[in-house]
């Protein structure tokens, strides 16, 4: 590992870490922000387990990751920039369009997260995969952590009462 590619893997890391700021500055109102805080905080509570999984199975190496020694599975993906992607998915989900809008759209955000994370995967040491099926695999995880995610949010404001004020 040379010093030119740690360069890039910092420059990634700002890189993440900039997009997933950019889409909850570009996407969330203020008018929003309960529900965004809410759709974050479940997004991080699943996805963190999912991504130690990951890790624990050897499906997925970090080599280069935050908090070394807390931990090998990777901070900035599954604390930072998956549960940021899953804050614009939900509150503009398209709840009254025909059920393969709702297919295109979810397959479309879960798609722009995973493209990212195969980025850089391949011109990074942030993530490795050891076998290359396990994109694919994290794809269908984060299609229905979507799914679930989107569901629970959905009766839990309905059930609150603040689906409308939100």
């Amino acid at each position: 590992m040379g010093v030119n590619s740690m360069n890039i893997d910092y420059i990634a890391v700002a890189a993440i870490m900039f997009i997933s700021l950019l889409l909850l500055l570009l996407f969330v109102r203020s008018t929003q922000l309960r529900k965004a805080s809410m759709a974050l905080l479940l997004a991080q509570f699943f996805s963190w387990p999912i991504t130690l999984a990951w890790v624990y199975f050897h499906l997925q190496i970090n080599p280069v990751r935050f908090f070394s020694y807390a931990t090998k599975g990777n901070f900035l993906f599954a604390f930072i920039f998956h549960p940021s992607v899953f804050v614009v998915y939900y509150l503009h989900y398209p709840q009254q369009s025909k059920w393969y809008i709702k297919m295109v759209y979810s397959m479309i955000l879960s798609g722009f997260a995973i493209c990212t994370q195969w980025l850089v995967e391949q011109y990074t040491n942030l993530i490795y995969y050891p076998h290359k099926w396990i994109i694919m695999g994290n794809y269908i995880a984060i299609l229905i952590l979507y799914f679930v995610s989107r569901k629970y949010l959905d009766w839990f404001f309905k059930k609150t009462g603040t689906a409308s004020e939100c």
